[in-house]
């Protein structure tokens, strides 16, 4: 209640001014629509809120995310690879996961996602100073989701640790990190020494937004 206050009053000039452009969003969503952190597949959602793509595994990230590189940076520069660069930027993290998601799953949080949308003008937020609001709003998400896994008799259960040899010599992971989206790609031989590793952090994917972001501050 304290930062919708604020957003009512001294904080509404922030809102027009700090990172707020179209943009495309992506994150992980559960076959449903629903939040989702760790299972389901990818999503990108543009500043209209319709959807770009939907069901994208992990597996193939390389066939729609390319990695620019300029020579005034050493980060890479993500990019949707079906818009080119720099016209595929697109923001991950907190705000891109409650726009591209349907729903939380929640019922207090699901109430707020509504008047988060309300605030915003629409189904997707498109003014990074609203990334503070959806952690507020993925906190509240956290603690319904904690209340309910207590009582789950897997909680306590010793089999929660798995264990296995070299089974693959090539994977690729994804999850929802804090800061957003995390892509983890590994290649390794017969030992399971490591090849060749190439990861795409939340910061890397925000790195285009975050540069607009400076500028129009």
């Amino acid at each position: 209640s304290l930062f919708k206050r604020l957003l009512d009053s001294e904080l509404a000039q922030e809102v027009d001014v700090f990172g707020k452009f179209p943009s495309l969003f992506m994150g992980l969503v559960a076959p449903d629509g629903t939040w989702e952190h760790y299972g389901g597949h990818l999503r990108f959602i543009d500043s209209n809120g319709e959807i770009v793509a939907d069901g994208l595994s992990e597996d193939h990230y390389q066939d729609f995310l390319g990695e620019a590189v300029e020579n005034w940076s050493y980060l890479k520069f993500p990019y949707y690879k079906p818009l080119g660069y720099p016209d595929g930027i697109y923001r991950v993290g907190p705000l891109a996961r409650l726009n591209v998601c349907d729903c939380i799953g929640t019922e207090d949080a699901d109430r707020e996602l509504i008047e988060f949308r309300h605030r915003a003008g629409g189904r997707v937020a498109t003014s990074s100073f609203f990334y503070h609001y959806a952690r507020l709003v993925e906190i509240l998400a956290c603690i319904e989701a904690i209340e309910q896994l207590i009582d789950d008799p897997d909680i306590m259960s010793k089999r929660v640790r798995s264990e296995a040899g070299i089974n693959c010599l090539e994977g690729v992971g994804v999850s929802e990190a804090p800061r957003g989206t995390l892509f983890h790609h590994y290649q390794v031989d017969e030992n399971g020494l490591i090849k060749k590793v190439n990861l795409i952090i939340a910061t890397g994917q925000n790195n285009l937004a975050m540069n607009k972001t400076v500028t129009q501050i």
